[in-house]
């Protein structure tokens, strides 16, 4: 599917998450079961394709009251994706890396690769994002 061409899939075992891609400006992120289209979730700062892109589960250290009786600590799953490349006046590289803690309503940028690269694959491997890659 067009849509998809340059996109980067998170695997959410049930769902996927797909990430930039497409057509520009590249910033559509969508989730998909099965059974076809989900929802979508908020885009990306900055339209991307070819970029890497997985996931971290991340400890809140919030508590909050589970019952009238207990507390427990939230783990939210963080969604990452860098580097990448984008369309305007000719192809431009990226280094930059946005974030999206579940349920939050923005992507925020949090870091830099220490050059542009494209063409990444991401992964989780026991709770730390190893990315690897093309240019």
């Amino acid at each position: 599917h067009p849509y998809c061409r340059g996109a980067c899939a998170i695997n959410q075992g049930s769902t996927v998450i797909l990430t930039g891609g497409g057509f520009s400006p590249y910033n559509r992120v969508s989730e998909y079961s099965g059974s076809g289209f989900t929802r979508n979730l908020p885009q990306l700062q900055q339209g991307r394709r070819h970029h890497g892109c997985s996931y971290f589960e991340n400890e809140a250290g919030t508590k909050v009251d589970i019952d009238s009786n207990s507390c427990g600590v939230i783990i939210f799953q963080t969604f990452l994706v860098t580097g990448g490349s984008y369309y305007y006046n000719g192809w431009n590289y990226l280094s930059s890396t946005e974030l999206l803690v579940e349920n939050s309503a923005k992507w925020i940028y949090s870091g830099e690769l220490p050059t542009p690269r494209y063409g990444l694959s991401g992964a989780n491997i026991d709770q730390r994002v190893i990315m690897t890659g093309n240019k």
